[in-house]
């Protein structure tokens, strides 16, 4: 009898890129980044921007981390995968959280704009010049040179 699980996506709260465990190795075996450069033939600046995170780590660095280290360049690579997936994804949901705070504290004139066409569908919003002429029995010339331009095409 098989029994299956759901499986929980399991998101870290904070995620460490591949540099952070090239740097925890590197201390691990008392090599210094200049070493380490110079043993894969690259810059200590290369070293230090992959450490540091502001490097992406290719097919061919993960290579040349492999035979320096014996990590396999496959779990390089996947882990330099998951911490841009992981980079993106977090300054996604910021901008989406963004959004929605803009639109919360939507401007005030927005606001009333979408109250008065709500209002006016329900009819229970009448414009200035429906009030003004109630009031005083005059509509603006504007409205009553449209009345006479349309008894005048009937």
């Amino acid at each position: 009898m098989s029994s299956t699980k759901a499986t929980k996506k399991i998101t870290p709260a904070v995620m460490f890129g591949p540099g952070r465990i090239l740097s925890d190795e590197l201390d691990a075996r008392e090599i210094t980044q200049e070493d380490f450069a110079t043993a894969i033939g690259k810059s200590r600046q290369f070293v230090n921007g992959l450490i540091g995170g502001s490097r992406r780590l290719t097919f061919e660095v993960a290579v040349l981390l492999e035979a320096a280290l014996g990590i396999d360049c496959d779990l390089w690579l996947k882990m330099e995968y998951n911490y841009r997936r992981h980079q993106e994804a977090r300054a996604i949901r910021k901008m989406q959280l963004g959004v929605r705070k803009r639109v919360i504290e939507m401007p005030a004139e927005i606001t009333k704009a979408f109250m008065i066409a709500a209002l006016k569908k329900k009819k229970a919003y009448t414009s200035v010049a429906a009030k003004q002429q109630r009031t005083t029995g005059t509509v603006s010339s504007k409205r009553r040179t449209t009345a006479r331009t349309r008894k005048a095409a009937k």
